[in-house]
């Protein structure tokens, strides 16, 4: 009885995982774009104006469960061992996103700006011990999900080239495309786990 309990909460978070992965979080970071001029301003900005600052923290608070909750599924899917390196990244991202960007040089300033970068950097070490694992599983299928995620993260360099900086345009094509591609792996992971050959 406790096992069916169990199975059928898993399976609930599971549903709600992909639903906010597919749906709620891209759809939130495209409404959180349209508070912000996409080219000259980005979500920090957001974050330290008194109108948007609830917005954006449901959508960060979303975003970081969903991202999180998929990423820990997949790697247990999976039996990636270096699992650790989730909540330290997650942590470093939600510190990123409390931390206030004050006009001007500021120590506050700095730490916010370290903590993104370094969360990214190991967001994207998370995402690449995923690959390399389920590379050796279906290579074909995440072959082609790398090469999205390559053109999509070239995207987003452009125009980061172009303005000089990180963007709400580039925010919200990588936190859109990023949450959608993982919660396809997750689906991925999941169908070959069971045996059941997921083609293209």
């Amino acid at each position: 009885m406790q096992k069916s309990n169990e199975r059928k909460q898993n399976k609930i978070f599971s549903t709600l995982l992909l639903l906010s992965g597919f749906f709620i979080v891209p759809l939130l970071t495209l409404y959180l774009g349209t508070l912000t001029s996409l080219t000259l301003q980005n979500f920090t900005y957001l974050a330290n104006q008194p109108a948007t600052k609830v917005s954006f923290t449901i959508w960060a608070i979303v975003s970081i469960i969903t991202h999180f909750g998929l990423l820990y599924s997949i790697y247990t899917t999976l039996k990636i061992k270096s699992v650790s390196i989730l909540p330290i990244t997650f942590i470093i991202l939600f510190i990123s996103t409390v931390i206030p960007y004050p006009k001007g040089d500021s120590l506050l300033g700095f730490l916010h700006v370290v903590s993104g970068y370094l969360a990214f950097i190991l967001y994207n070490y998370a995402l690449l011990q995923i690959y390399i694992q389920a590379y050796i599983i279906k290579p074909r299928l995440f072959r082609v999900i790398l090469n999205i995620y390559l053109c999509m993260f070239g995207l987003c360099f452009v125009i980061f080239m172009i303005y000089g900086s990180i963007n709400g345009l580039t925010e919200v094509i990588y936190c859109s495309v990023t949450v959608i591609l993982i919660t396809f792996l997750k689906i991925a992971s999941t169908c070959k786990t069971r045996g059941s050959d997921l083609t293209l």
